[in-house]
């Protein structure tokens, strides 16, 4: 075991230990670190800008099937209703817009609202259901954010509700 030098008795300057040598420390920088390279980085970008179309693509393919699906557990429990009235989902107690959407209601192919009086219509499943099919609440929220802000055909903004009303007679997926 060693001990540090300590400085003797009496001496008013320096510090309770005395100076001692060291080596120099065992650390040094890796010179093998690559600097920065243009082509590299290029390619790197253009990779993302691929993956990332990709991904936008099959964001695109989802919500489409999605509509579909969730077209499908209607037709199950409502096969008279022509439209499906969807809007943003909204937070519980503070009511602020979330980034899904949630069906708000079904009409047949006048306009009348047919689930007024059925204000879960959306969870409906049937007893002993395999969970195969998550419901039309579920395919409505698993929808991209920016689903509705571009046209699609089959889709229309009803400005009086503020809903987006799907044609269920349309096919979205191909």
């Amino acid at each position: 075991m060693q001990t540090a030098n300590r400085q003797p008795q009496g001496i008013p300057v320096g510090g309770q230990f005395a100076a001692t040598t060291h080596a120099e420390p065992g650390v040094s920088l890796d010179a093998g670190v690559p600097a920065y390279d243009d082509d590299a980085q290029k390619a790197r970008l253009a990779a993302i800008a691929e993956k990332s179309k990709a991904i936008s693509k099959l964001q695109a393919e989802m919500d489409l099937l999605n509509i579909d699906a969730a077209i499908g557990s209607v037709r199950k429990h409502f096969p008279d209703a022509a439209y499906l009235c969807v809007d943003r989902a909204r937070h519980g107690w503070t009511g602020a817009a979330l980034d899904e959407y949630a069906p708000k209601s079904l009409q047949d192919k006048e306009g009348n609202e047919i689930t007024a009086n059925d204000p879960k219509w959306f969870y409906r499943r049937d007893p002993g259901d395999d969970n195969i099919d998550p419901g039309v609440s579920i395919h409505m929220s698993r929808l991209g954010r920016s689903f509705f802000s571009y046209e699609h055909e089959g889709i229309r903004y009803d400005p009086e509700t503020g809903n987006h009303v799907i044609d269920m007679n349309h096919k979205f997926a191909a």
